[in-house]
């Protein structure tokens, strides 16, 4: 990020209609240039509802497809994703003002885990060479683990499993196979061998190792989901009518009672929904739908509560979160149209009188993001046919029951310059926007970051 000086110097930049702006002194910060509307410089992007400020060059290839953000509280947040290569978490404690990077060469399958207090790992591995079911992944069979305490770099890596004096043969079947962070310095997961399950533990090099625990005989009939929820991580099992949580075992720890999820259908389905991963997280909970499209859920799992809702019917696989509620997306068959649903933890949800978007008439591909505010909701929506792009944005300051006009933040008719939104991250009292966009006048991208303070309405530099 630019220094302060900068900053202050850039802020009174943009505010101002560069008649004044800051002065160049000796040893001061150099002028910012200003790019046309819709372009970019090295330092800043202009979007039609505010200025972004350009992130570090080197902290993150524009290759990279984010998948996950973790807001841990008002401060903190974590963005991981992955590219051909390169994995990549992206962590802030300031509101998103800096940032730095945590970087690994992986191949294989990718998966990060970002503990209550920021520590982070990343676990990379094979999956088995086969031709898997439509819809499913291949098995995963080996795996490899990268430990990052909180504040600092990854470490070396370890090689995980499998362990050819315990357990040879084992795989994890279904998921991503994303390990539960128990401290920073050490990780679980539910592997499977033949019918049977088994938690195993990983720790960094030169750390004795744990050996696995049989679970069969511990849980009587259920089946443990292979991926944490919550944070400090809990472990769920799947059967016996119900889907219920426990805190994930650390070495030694006698497993503790199982506390059902009331409300919510215990299938093989839903175990293997599960068994996905969190699609949302947010301070100590993590999210995920569930169910089919005639009886979509909502699951929210934490160390001190956990809980799970009906959403209308045909609410889509994507949903976001924030403090005290979650956003759904239904599509409202008759105007041909996405409709966002913010929904309180007690299940009460409001459908507004307005929608978000207005939609191409043409075939597109469209992406939503969307997290929910203490005002109401703030949206994204990205839609693509041919060369034709364009980004929007949709604010709700009332809880969810209106939403404002949509919001142009670019669109264009080309296939170099346009916009692409990487991430949404929204902080308790701050929204983030994660951008890609073309520098002016050359064909490297870089990534910006926009910001508001206020439910959406207004948005600029960090």
């Amino acid at each position: 990020m630019l220094k302060q000086t900068e900053r202050v110097c850039l802020t009174l930049l943009l505010s101002a209609s560069l008649l004044g702006g800051c002065k160049k002194k000796k040893k001061g910060p150099e002028e910012v240039s200003m790019p046309d509307p819709g372009g970019a410089s090295a330092d800043v992007v202009s979007t039609d509802v505010g200025n972004g400020l350009a992130m570090p060059t080197g902290l993150a290839p524009t290759s990279m497809k984010f998948d996950k953000v973790y807001v841990l509280d008002d401060n903190t947040a974590v963005i991981t994703g992955t590219n051909a290569t390169l994995a990549v978490a992206l962590r802030t404690t300031d509101r998103g003002r800096n940032w730095t990077a945590l970087r690994a060469d992986a191949s294989g399958w990718r998966s990060w885990t970002v503990g209550d207090k920021g520590a982070t790992v990343l676990a990379s591995g094979e999956r088995k060479k086969i031709r898997p079911r439509a819809g499913t992944l291949a098995p995963v069979i080996s795996a490899r683990l990268w430990f990052a305490p909180p504040n600092k770099s990854l470490v070396a890596p370890i090689d995980w499993f499998p362990d050819e004096n315990e357990l040879k043969g084992a795989e994890i079947k279904s998921g991503f196979a994303t390990p539960a962070l128990l401290s920073s310095n050490e990780t679980s997961t539910v592997v499977d061998l033949k019918r049977s399950q088994w938690l195993i533990w990983g720790r960094p090099a030169g750390q004795e190792p744990v050996k696995p625990l049989a679970l069969r005989p511990l849980l009587k009939g259920t089946k443990a989901v292979n991926a944490p929820y919550g944070r400090p991580a809990q472990l769920l099992t799947v059967g016996r009518g119900s889907v219920a949580v426990r805190p994930w075992p650390k070495p030694g720890d006698t497993l503790a009672q199982a506390t059902p999820i009331a409300g919510l259908p215990a299938t093989p389905a839903t175990l293997k929904e599960l068994s996905g991963g969190p699609s949302c997280e947010f301070g100590a909970y993590s999210f995920q739908r569930v169910g089919p499209k005639t009886a979509p859920f909502v699951v929210g799992v934490s160390a001190k509560r956990s809980f799970a809702f009906k959403l209308p019917t045909g609410a889509k696989k994507q949903i976001g979160c924030g403090a005290g509620a979650v956003v759904a997306e239904v599509f409202d068959a008759k105007k041909k149209e996405p409709q966002l649903l913010r929904c309180t933890f007690d299940g009460k949800c409001v459908t507004p009188a307005s929608h978000p978007f207005e939609i191409w008439p043409e075939a597109h591909q469209r992406d939503i993001k969307m997290v929910a505010t203490k005002q109401g909701i703030v949206a994204v929506m990205t839609a693509k046919a041919g060369t034709r792009w364009g980004v929007y944005l949709a604010t709700s300051t009332d809880g969810g029951q209106t939403f404002d006009l949509p919001r142009v933040v670019g669109q264009g008719q080309s296939d170099r310059g346009f916009f692409e939104v990487g991430a949404l991250i929204g902080f308790p009292n701050r929204t983030m926007l994660l951008l890609a966009a073309n520098v002016t006048g050359s064909s490297r991208r870089k990534w910006y970051l926009l910001s508001s303070d206020d439910g959406g309405a207004t948005w600029g530099v960090p």
